[in-house]
């Protein structure tokens, strides 16, 4: 996806270099002060004092900022209301989080008192004991015991 595609997905404005693409998000507060931003990723600055810290910010990274500090990157989407907002929806746009279809696997093996929700997935490999309980939402991963008379909370 390039800077400006995930501008419009956000509906706000893509400076700089339109096509450059963005391929995941990274964490500026993770980096060393000497340490240049990984490529085609896009880094979260709402703060001046980030870049003290992290100048080269400034010219080799994609990032998501604030309208009053876009103008000193090359490459920035500007989010002019809640850029927290704006950045909790990049997060989701890149997510890469497996997801499961509900039911129960013909590999796993789950006993007849066993009680699974209609919206828990149970994944080949998995192991279901007597009496246990599987509540909605939860994914029980291959290599997954759930002892007997033992609970799963939702989700």
């Amino acid at each position: 996806m390039t800077l400006q595609e995930l501008g419009k997905k956000l509906g706000i404005e893509a400076k700089g270099d339109a096509d450059y693409a963005i391929l995941g998000v990274r964490d500026v507060e993770r980096m060393a002060v000497d340490q240049l931003p990984e490529e085609n990723h896009l880094y979260f600055i709402e703060s001046p004092a980030v870049l003290k810290r992290h100048p080269a910010m400034l010219d080799h990274a994609a990032v998501l900022t604030t309208k009053e500090l876009a103008p000193q990157f090359r490459r920035a989407l500007v989010c002019a209301a809640d850029i927290r907002l704006d950045f909790i929806k990049v997060l989701k746009i890149f997510d890469k989080t497996p997801t499961f279809e509900p039911g129960i696997s013909s590999g796993a093996k789950v006993d007849p008192s066993a009680s699974v929700a209609k919206s828990a997935a149970v994944l080949p490999g998995a192991v279901i004991m007597a009496d246990a309980v599987i509540e909605e939402g939860c994914v029980v991963y291959p290599g997954v015991v759930v002892e007997p008379h033992a609970k799963v909370g939702e989700g």
